[in-house]
């Protein structure tokens, strides 16, 4: 479809709280050529959790062979999470 031809980044997230739902979010990943990311730890509530989402998003959008924007300094990929950080990849990136 349309939003897998899409020449900008993609990513799918949840908050691995419930097994259909990551499922269904694993599916639309796939689908779409979206990276998959699940942030523990806040439910439906993902943004509240910070620094994880933040650095998935930065990670997503650093991403060697994505579009240029203008003042991109063309750094790879971001920090990653931490041992401790409730960020779990699921690939597609």
């Amino acid at each position: 479809g349309e939003l897998a031809e899409a020449p900008f980044p993609k990513l799918v997230v949840s908050g691995g709280h419930s097994a259909g739902f990551d499922a269904i979010c694993d599916d639309l990943a796939e689908r779409i050529g979206a990276a998959r990311e699940v942030v523990e730890g806040a439910g439906h509530e993902i943004q509240c959790t910070g620094e994880p989402i933040n650095e998935a998003l930065l990670a997503l959008w650093r991403t060697p062979g994505r579009r240029a924007r203008a003042g991109d300094n063309g750094a790879t990929r971001g920090r990653g999470a931490g041992p401790e950080s409730p960020l779990v990849s699921r690939g597609g990136d």
